[in-house]
C-alpha cells in the first residue's frame, strides 16, 4: 500500500458515505516512518491532502487520519508539526465530530507544550460549540499531570467548573469526569 492509494481509498470511500477502515495503512506508515526515520513526506503530503478537503475532514471517521499523524507525532520535522498543528486547529475551530475533536485534543494535550496546551483549551472551551467545549476540557485531564504553571492551573480548573454549569448536556458530562479525575489526582 501507498500513500497515494491511501488518498485514493478515504476520497472514495467518504464519497460513498462509508466508514474508513485505515488499519493496513497505518500499519504501512508506521514502517515506512521505521525505514526512513522520519515521517515520510509523500504519506504526509496526502494525509494533509485528505484533511485539507471539508468532506473528508467532516466525515464521522477523519478522526482516524489525525490519530496516524499523533501516533508518529515525534517522526515530524518542526515544519510538518507546525502544518500538521495549524491543520488541527483549522478543524478544530470548524464544527468536527466528537471523535475527531477528542483526537485534536489528545494530540495537543500529549504532544504541545503544557503552556500552550492550557491557553489553546482557555481559547477552545470559550467556543460556541458544545463539541469544541467538552473536547477542550477533555483535554484538562490529559495535561493536567504535565502542567507545572499555578496560574495555567487555576485558569484550567476554572474552565473545568464553568463547564459544569454549561447548558450544553455534553460539556457538562465531560466537566463532571474531569472535575472528579483533577480532584483524584489532587488527594
Amino acid at each position: 500500500m501507498s500513500s497515494s492509494e491511501l488518498l485514493e481509498y478515504v476520497t472514495r470511500t467518504v464519497a460513498v458515505g462509508g466508514r474508513l477502515e485505515l488499519l493496513d495503512y497505518a500499519f504501512e506508515l508506521g514502517m515506512a516512518v521505521i525505514r526512513s526515520s522520519g515521517f515520510p513526506v509523500d504519506w504526509f503530503e496526502r494525509v494533509h491532502e485528505a484533511l485539507a478537503s471539508p468532506q473528508i475532514a467532516g466525515h464521522q471517521d477523519a478522526w482516524k487520519l489525525l490519530k496516524m499523524l499523533g501516533d508518529n507525532w515525534d517522526a515530524m520535522s518542526q515544519e510538518q508539526k507546525e502544518l500538521s498543528r495549524r491543520r488541527a486547529l483549522a478543524m478544530f475551530e470548524s464544527d468536527v465530530p466528537w471523535l475527531t475533536g477528542l483526537v485534536i485534543a489528545e494530540i495537543f494535550a500529549e504532544r504541545e507544550q503544557p503552556n500552550w496546551t492550557a491557553h489553546w483549551i482557555l481559547r477552545a472551551a470559550q467556543a460556541e460549540t458544545g463539541i469544541s467545549a467538552a473536547c477542550a476540557i477533555y483535554a484538562v485531564r490529559i495535561v493536567w499531570p504535565r502542567l507545572r504553571d499555578a496560574n495555567d492551573r487555576r485558569a484550567l480548573m476554572e474552565v473545568v467548573r464553568n463547564g459544569v454549569r454549561s447548558s450544553n448536556d455534553e460539556t457538562r458530562r465531560e466537566a463532571a469526569v474531569t472535575l472528579q479525575a483533577l480532584r483524584n489526582h489532587v488527594e
